[in-house]
């Protein structure tokens, strides 16, 4: 199971923990991903089916 831990997100993108939960519970709400302790782990791309307005955003 592929995993990213939260403080690598804030490290590889120099951004502030709080911007990091935000961007991480704005990717769950479309389906890109699921929050795990710490981190986010992927949903699996084939069962992920977004309508052209979210692929949009």
């Amino acid at each position: 199971m592929l995993k990213i831990k939260i403080n690598d997100i804030i490290q590889m993108f120099d951004i502030s923990i709080e911007t990091a939960r935000r961007d991480l519970a704005h990717m769950e709400s479309v389906g890109l991903l699921k929050r795990a302790y710490g981190g986010a782990i992927p949903v699996i791309a084939s069962s992920v089916e977004l309508n052209y307005v979210k692929r949009k955003k």
